[in-house]
């Protein structure tokens, strides 16, 4: 335990490990790469991973690692070298689409190639030290999650930063309901795409929010029981947990409609408890 903490340490305080090689690929240096095609692809390769290797038992990382899909992955990602995102001019959807995919992916190729997080500093390490290069910049998943998906709301970036220049201009909280951790209180791995975007984060949103473990309301004891995402994540979704709850209340089912409808009529204030959130991997044994 004394040997992982202290790598940990090592790793967190270096240089991010990049996953996609260390330069462009060279029959394409002076390529310009299409991101939404490139995307399409990845989203394509992560799909082929996900009906072979991910279901509901968990991630079986051993073997995506040795598999043809894995391979594919590898060989794409290395074309993020190619991509320039502050020429690329594409919509908000586009954009938001491509960092879904692209957070999802890294995090699978992250575990894959170091392991699954034992630790919390393991755990930070993969947020913050796990990197793409995307063009002339690289990228953790911290980057594209607090950065661009989060409207930089974190100064992730600062004004000095050409990072900066491309992010998602309105934070949607769902994405907070589409981004996975390697964790199996984090929600399961999906694929988006730009043209169904819409429809796949609501799906996210109200598979997350209708689970008892992230939303639990007891009107008899005016409290409501909310995954920790809500705690990290609160200004996304509302400035108090009324306004939470009125955030999510259209991804409710009728019986947590029906009890929220309960607990807003009173003038009573409301007790919100965090559920624990469990980090233990979902690696599938």
């Amino acid at each position: 335990r004394k040997n992982n903490l202290k790598m940990g340490l090592i790793d967190l305080i270096s240089k991010p490990t990049v996953l996609n090689g260390k330069s462009a690929p060279k029959d394409d240096k002076n390529e310009q790469i299409n991101m939404v095609k490139l995307s399409g692809k990845i989203n394509k390769t992560v799909l082929g991973m996900h009906a072979k290797y991910i279901n509901d038992d968990g991630v079986d990382y051993p073997a995506i690692r040795s598999s043809d899909e894995f391979k594919e992955l590898q060989d794409l990602v290395a074309q993020l070298w190619l991509v320039s995102l502050k020429d690329l001019g594409v919509s908000e959807d586009e954009l938001k689409t491509f960092c879904l995919n692209l957070y999802n992916a890294m995090i699978i190729h992250g575990i894959i190639v170091k392991g699954p997080p034992k630790n919390a500093i393991q755990r930070t390490t993969l947020f913050k030290k796990t990197a793409y290069q995307i063009g002339e910049h690289t990228y953790s998943p911290d980057d594209i999650e607090h950065g661009i998906l989060r409207s930089n709301v974190k100064q992730q970036f600062n004004q000095k930063d050409e990072r900066s220049q491309t992010i998602v201009q309105k934070l949607d909280p769902r994405i907070h309901f589409a981004l996975v951790c390697g964790a199996k209180s984090c929600p399961p791995v999906r694929v988006y795409t730009a043209r169904n975007l819409e429809r796949g984060l609501n799906l996210a949103a109200r598979h997350f929010v209708r689970s008892p473990t992230n939303l639990l309301i007891d009107t008899n004891k005016h409290t409501v029981t909310l995954s920790m995402i809500f705690k990290w994540y609160g200004q996304d979704f509302g400035s108090n947990p009324k306004a939470i709850l009125k955030r999510v209340y259209e991804f409710m089912d009728e019986d947590q409609q029906k009890a929220c409808d309960d607990l807003l009529k009173d003038d009573q204030s409301i007790t919100v408890l965090y559920a624990p959130y469990d980090w233990s991997s979902n690696f599938k044994e």
